[in-house]
């Protein structure tokens, strides 16, 4: 994907580095505040079950505490017409911040599986994969995981929402928040069949 086949908040976008990135020739990056951007590429307008798989470099050899919308941020569910620039309202939102040692959905908290995480050296790239679906009579259920030597393990336990909100609504994107010198690569995004 290239920087076109996204929507770039209040139109402030990332550039592309050839300084750093899991796969050649570049890695997606935002030095300074943070942008949120959101996927309008072919096929992604509508994924209310699916999954987001991605690398991400964190640009400090130590986890450490910074202010809360700095951190990077995965959206899905975002109710966001494509071409719209201006924040949604509606929307789910994981944010990993391991210096508190948690993962947050929308502002409910799970404790990092720090035997796993712990493993992670933050200076090294790292593949993620947030996944999302509806189970009846339960709700949403999210899940996170890291890739460790070729496989994949939760970094917290899923979260569950009863709510279950906007999968009926008719946009259901996803997309990222980055900021500080903070990296993403190849990104995937699939929806559940």
């Amino acid at each position: 994907m290239g920087l076109e086949d996204w929507d770039w908040r209040d139109n402030v976008q990332g550039t592309l580095t050839s300084d750093k990135y899991y796969s050649p020739p570049y890695s997606l990056t935002k030095a300074g505040a943070f942008t949120d951007f959101w996927c309008k590429a072919e096929g992604t307008l509508y994924i209310p079950n699916g999954r987001v798989e991605f690398a991400y470099l964190y640009p400090y050899d130590t986890w450490f505490p910074e202010p809360p919308e700095l951190l990077t941020r995965v959206f899905f569910r975002v109710v966001l017409p494509p071409g719209e620039t201006t924040p949604p309202s509606k929307y789910y939102w994981i944010k990993i911040d391991p210096p508190a040692k948690v993962v947050v959905l929308n502002y409910v908290e799970h404790d990092i599986y720090w035997d796993i995480f712990g493993q992670l050296n933050p200076s090294e790239w790292h593949l993620y994969r947030i996944t999302w679906w509806s189970v009846e009579g339960v709700g949403l259920v999210v899940r996170c995981e890291v890739k460790i030597d070729n496989e994949w393990y939760k970094i917290c336990d899923d979260f569950i929402d009863p709510g279950d909100r906007y999968k009926e609504e008719q946009y259901n994107r996803v997309g990222f928040r980055l900021s500080r010198g903070r990296c993403i690569d190849d990104i995937r995004i699939y929806k559940a069949i």
